[in-house]
């Protein structure tokens, strides 16, 4: 399944997860012990002297919780910062997932 696309630039200013609108996926699983693996890369280009980005996966069941697969519900798998204007950030990475 893949690749998927953001819709185009977003700017996200609050302190919260949010979904970047053309970045979902569904994937449905043969067997129970079947896996998924998530290859993904993000093009942060910050628009302020002085940012922090965290960057996240969550995975949603037809039923039960939905789950942050990230390190912490506050930090998520990655994070950017930067004090100087000029940076931008390409975090990249892959998760195998085991969601039965």
């Amino acid at each position: 399944v893949g690749p998927s696309h953001a819709e185009g630039p977003v700017t996200i200013d609050e302190s919260r997860w949010t979904e970047i609108p053309g970045m979902e996926v569904a994937v449905t699983l043969k067997r129970p012990r079947d896996k998924v693996m998530v290859v993904f890369h993000i093009d942060c280009s910050p628009q302020a002297y002085q940012y922090e980005a965290h960057f996240t996966i969550f995975r949603r069941g037809t039923m039960g919780p939905v789950h942050n697969l990230g390190f912490s519900e506050d930090f998520g798998l990655q994070a950017v910062t930067s004090d100087y204007a000029a940076s931008s950030e390409y975090p990249a990475g892959a998760v195998v997932d085991a969601p039965g």
